[in-house]
Formats: C-alpha cells, structure tokens, sequence
C-alpha cells in the first residue's frame, strides 16, 4: 500500500516519530496537529495522515533541536509536511522552472539531488536543498527579515528515521513516490 495514502493510529504515529501516543493526543486537542479523521466520536480513534506523520517527527526534532514553542515547531513542520515547493498557482508565486527539481509535500527532495533542510526562526521557515553538504546561510532568509539565529533541520534525515522505524528503506519509498509524480 501507498505508504502516502496509508492512515496510521496515534500509536503508530508515536513509534515513528519518536514521542508517546498520549503526547501526540494532546498536542490534538491543543489544535497543533493538523488534518485529522472528523468527527471524532465517543471510542472512535484517532487517524493520521502521513503528511501528519511528517509534520509530528519534524516538530519533535525542532523541540529537541531548541524550538521551545510547540506553535512555532508544529508551524514550520506543518509547512513542510503539507506544502511542496511547486508553486500555489497564485499570482505572483514565481513556479519552478522546468530544471528545478520539485518536492513533494511531507517528503525530502529525492535523494538523488541532495539533502533536504529545513531552516527555522520563530514563526519564519524555509526548505532548502543542499547538492553538495552546503547551505548559503546569507540566502535562507530575506534581507529585510534576516534573523539573528535559527535551526536548520536535516528532514532527509527525520524522514529516513521515520522510514527505518517503518521497516522502510527511505530511498525505495523516496524512488516510488517520485516515479509517480512524473
């Protein structure tokens, strides 16, 4: 099965990502956690997305990489996991050229072109591809709202320890699910 089309419980989702199921339950009732199965009625469980999957190991390595605002964290990794780098269609959103390679929402760029990271600074982030190790800290950020400091988060890193405790191999599911957006 489509591990992108998959729904997984809140216990699934915590083996994954490296927290507890009643962790993952309460930051649901905080409203961290976004896109879950409605309604939720009396003895009917929770479901995830994998795109929440995503968006849960991400915020759970920006909080141990120093992000103290679970708001702040569950923001960047919800801009990760629930948007890719393809362009909105709004006017005015500069799409990727046809050379770009593009990313898939919930999903580091393929492992073929890089690494993914994701930069953090308060309620600010980017997702950056590095080819060669590298990331131009002076581009990450406009000029006008350069910050002082950030994070920058390995998420080809996070998704290939969410694939390994999946007893997936990171770069099979990254070649499937790219082969298909072709």
């Amino acid at each position: 099965m489509d591990i992108l089309q998959r729904k997984y419980t809140a216990q699934t989702a915590a083996l994954a990502t490296g927290t507890t199921a009643k962790q993952i339950t309460d930051w649901c009732n905080q409203g961290q956690i976004i896109g879950q199965r409605e309604p939720l009625g009396k003895g009917r469980k929770r479901e995830f997305s994998f795109f929440n999957v995503m968006e849960v190991a991400g915020a759970v390595a920006l909080m141990e990489a120093g992000v103290r605002s679970p708001a702040d964290a569950f923001k960047a990794a919800g801009y990760f996991s629930h948007i890719s780098n393809g362009g909105s269609g709004w006017v005015g959103d500069d799409a990727l050229t046809d050379n770009d390679p593009t990313r898939l929402p919930g999903l580091p760029f393929h492992h073929n072109h890089g690494d993914t990271f994701l930069a953090v600074s308060g309620d600010m982030s980017e997702v950056i591809l590095s080819n060669d190790g590298t990331v131009n800290t002076y581009s990450i950020f406009p000029m006008m709202r350069r910050p002082v400091g950030f994070i920058l988060l390995n998420m080809s890193e996070v998704f290939a320890q969410v694939m390994q405790s999946m007893d997936l191999d990171y770069r099979v599911v990254l070649d499937e699910q790219y082969s298909k957006a072709d």
